[in-house]
């Protein structure tokens, strides 16, 4: 009995042995890798860290124009919204930002949106129009304020 308990207890060293000679090369290269990658990685963003800080404030700029602050403040206002509160003076503000030389197209919008809540879509469609073969005719006809007007203008067609 003591014979096999000790052949019992060489067996499993043995096994053992084994397990861990098989197992510790993977063990030491995974560490190896993952301490490469760690240290590799902290010296490549040493290297293009002047790059990011560059990047950072134009993503920040082109998230704030192509964001949904003009859409949430849209949905503020329409609880606010009292029919044909403004609306006549929504259609002059609408005209007088439309013959400045250089249309603020954020006060557009929101001047726009204001009219669409108020079920004004077809005269801003009219004036809109107006200003924009105004525009043609001023500039070249693929100018920039033209095609801004004319997206504005299919933006109040797909509102209407």
């Amino acid at each position: 009995m003591v014979n096999s308990a000790k052949k019992m207890n060489m067996e499993e060293s043995k096994y053992t042995t084994i397990a861990i000679a098989a197992t510790t090369p993977f063990i030491i290269i995974g560490g190896i890798c993952i301490g490469w990658k760690y240290v590799s990685r902290a010296w490549n963003n040493k290297k293009t860290d002047h790059r990011r800080q560059q990047k950072i404030p134009r993503s920040i700029s082109m998230a704030a124009i192509h964001g949904g602050k003009l859409a949430l403040d849209r949905l503020v206002n329409y609880g606010k919204q009292q029919p044909t509160t403004q609306s006549g003076d929504d259609v002059e503000q609408l005209k007088t930002l439309l013959e400045n030389e250089q249309p603020h197209y954020k006060e557009l919008q929101q001047v726009l949106g204001r009219l669409e809540m108020n079920r004004r879509e077809d005269e801003a469609i009219k004036i809109l129009k107006k200003a924009m073969k105004k525009k043609k005719a001023q500039m070249k006809p693929n100018s920039k304020e033209a095609n801004e007007i004319g997206f504005l203008l299919a933006e109040l067609y797909i509102y209407k």
